[in-house]
């Protein structure tokens, strides 16, 4: 069974943000095992050619962030169908069957906003609506559950899909334990 947790950084809150990083790490929570991990950083000014959203406060919030996290914003990175065929292509590498669940940190946002890029660059998503699960919402389930250390730099892309995808397999894992009938 393979899930996929994502992590964007973007340039606004709305459906349609300019992504400017995609972070995706492919785990087996059954196993407890990440798999595989994908990052692509996005060249900004390639979002006015997509209809990709920027707005002042979340530009704002970028320019207090220390310059490890505003290093994502790589003028000399892909332009976004670039990074998305990448995406595609990495995710059917991976997992050329049915997706099983794409995890993102909040019901309305990673997968929605990247989601609606694909649909406007590809046409359509390598997932169904059907497969998006929300972490934030598992999280809260099991407040109880301590989160591993945190690797990397908070506010990447990658290193905070691992650190989800990571504490997503033990919410998963106790969500199992607790499903189970008692003696």
């Amino acid at each position: 069974m393979m899930h996929v947790m994502l992590d964007l950084e973007t340039l606004s809150t709305r459906p349609n943000a300019a992504i400017i990083a995609i972070g995706a790490v492919a785990f087996d929570p059954e196993r407890m095992e990440v798999l595989t991990t994908f990052e692509a950083r996005i060249r900004p000014s390639s979002a006015h050619h997509y209809d990709r959203h920027l707005e002042m406060e979340t530009l704002a919030w970028w320019m207090h962030q220390p310059d490890a996290v505003r290093a994502q914003w790589d003028e000399g990175g892909m332009i976004l169908p670039e990074a998305l065929s990448d995406f595609v292509d990495w995710l059917h590498f991976f997992w050329p069957g049915e997706v099983t669940a794409v995890w993102g940190n909040g019901a309305a946002f990673d997968n929605v906003v990247l989601r609606d890029a694909c649909r406007a660059v590809k046409g359509s998503a390598p997932w169904s609506y059907k497969q998006d699960r929300c972490y934030r919402t598992l999280r809260a389930l099991f407040p109880h559950i301590e989160e591993p250390p945190f690797e990397g730099e908070r506010h990447t892309a990658l290193a905070d899909a691992l650190h989800q995808a990571k504490h997503c397999m033990r919410l998963l894992a106790a969500l199992r334990t607790e499903a189970q009938p008692h003696a």
